[in-house]
């Protein structure tokens, strides 16, 4: 069964009342009504609040401003690879490396010490294959391209199913009773707090917007953060990070992100607009899809990086605790596995990213 969600710009088909809630990134989700699997999640409370918070990995429809490559029927940047290298591997080998297979870009991604290359000449299975077989490299992947899912457009509490579903009737569709997050028993404990931090990893938000501006994270102060090795200086009271631009303004310019924040928190019992399932919130914006919805893996490593300095740089004040992706493949089509998104955000147990079926948690400490 399909949920309905908000109007244009907001949505609430669920997402966190922040209740002693274990952080989480959660992944690959076919169904919203699935559930959660994960150690993490045998609090019911937390299982019905957390199950709508769910990431869809893979390809996409192009970027119109990249070159685009198929490589094993997924889309990727043209002539470019992923590269993290063993930690005993040799500068000058590497020099010889970027000669040899005419590379002329070499940037850092992120902080987990992955290079991305391109190549002038060679396509994407050529530099992989090649990569691959080295023993200095630790792994090589293709830098696949991902775009935000669209949604329905419903204004009302009374037609949003994943908060409370009643049976009733919408757009000719009756509902099940019951089949929702049980949002309203959740607000007899909870209606949220600003405590902890949503970083939503999307397409930006609209900051400003009536029904989230009192929600979003903004700096207490000035702050540096490095990303791929350039120091980026962001102003106090700047509300979170664009990957495109590598600036701190992230500004939604396509409104995907602006619904999904509205699912996470927009303002409760204020006669306007949706609620969504924390009526305090706070949100801190992870832009790297652009004004198409589209988008790269490496740019979604620079927005997650920002989101682990800003939170190491300000503890308590910016508290990530959960991020939000929203974004990925059309459904019925497979999504790779990234070892470099393995690696970006900090675990704490044991866990698995793009499991071949289900739901993955990884906690941030």
């Amino acid at each position: 069964m399909r949920l309905r969600i908000g109007r244009p710009g907001l949505g609430a088909v669920g997402s966190i009342a922040n209740r002693d809630v274990t952080p989480i990134l959660l992944l690959k989700e076919s169904s919203a009504l699935n559930g959660i699997k994960g150690k993490d999640m045998v609090n019911p409370l937390n299982r019905r609040l957390l199950v709508f918070l769910a990431a869809f990995w893979g390809c996409a429809p192009a970027l119109a401003q990249l070159e685009i490559e198929m490589h094993q029927g997924q889309q990727t940047v043209a002539r470019t690879v992923l590269v993290k290298f063993k930690a005993t591997a040799a500068g000058e080998s590497i020099r010889q490396l970027k000669q040899t297979e005419d590379i002329d870009v070499d940037e850092g991604i992120g902080g987990i010490k992955v290079r991305k290359l391109r190549s002038r000449s060679k396509g994407v299975a050529a530099l992989l294959a090649l990569l691959r077989a080295r023993a200095d490299v630790e792994y090589a992947e293709p830098d696949y391209v991902v775009q935000a899912f669209a949604v329905p457009n419903d204004p009302f509490f009374g037609q949003l199913w994943g908060l409370q579903n009643t049976g009733q009737l919408i757009q000719g569709t009756l509902g099940v009773p019951g089949a929702d997050i049980s949002a309203v028993t959740a607000w007899d404990l909870t209606t949220g707090s600003r405590a902890s931090v949503v970083a939503v990893v999307d397409t930006g938000v609209d900051y400003a917007h009536p029904d989230l501006a009192a929600n979003i994270w903004s700096a207490p102060s000035p702050f540096n953060v490095t990303i791929g090795g350039v120091i980026i200086t962001c102003a106090a009271g700047t509300h979170g990070f664009n990957a495109i631009t590598n600036s701190c303004d992230p500004r939604d310019d396509h409104f995907h992100g602006t619904h999904v924040s509205g699912t996470v928190g927009a303002v409760g019992n204020n006669a306007l607009g949706v609620v969504g399932v924390n009526w305090v919130a706070s949100i801190m914006g992870a832009k790297f899809l652009d004004q198409f919805g589209s988008g790269t893996i490496s740019n979604a490593i620079n927005a997650i990086e920002f989101t682990i300095q800003a939170k190491a740089i300000f503890g308590v004040q910016a508290n990530v605790r959960v991020l939000s992706n929203s974004w990925g493949c059309p459904p019925g089509r497979a999504s790779p596995r990234h070892c470099s998104m393995r690696s970006t955000v900090p675990t704490s147990t044991t866990s698995y990213l793009w499991p071949p079926r289900g739901t993955t948690t990884i906690t941030m400490t």
